[in-house]
């Protein structure tokens, strides 16, 4: 099931405090959803508005903060990773 920003959030912070001696490791994402490859995550998480209205999730625009976007608040339907 689709995890929401917060049910993904709180995950996080349970795994860093239940396990605070591995807070400095580094962190990988899957490039697939068959784990044939892993590569290192590089950028910050992004609020993002996108297009979810068939299988390919088309961006429409990327808000980081008041001054970097190019969508306006109220637009931001979610949030990518990398």
């Amino acid at each position: 099931m689709a995890k929401t920003f917060k049910e993904y959030v709180d995950k996080l912070n349970n795994l860093l405090k239940n396990n605070p001696k591995l807070k400095n490791l580094p962190v990988y994402y899957a490039v697939d959803e068959e784990g044939n490859e892993y590569k290192q995550v590089l950028y910050d998480p992004s609020f993002v508005a996108l297009d979810v209205s068939n299988d390919f999730n088309q961006l429409i625009g990327v808000y980081l903060d008041e001054k970097t976007r190019d969508i306006d608040k109220d637009q931001i339907n979610g949030v990518v990773l990398n």
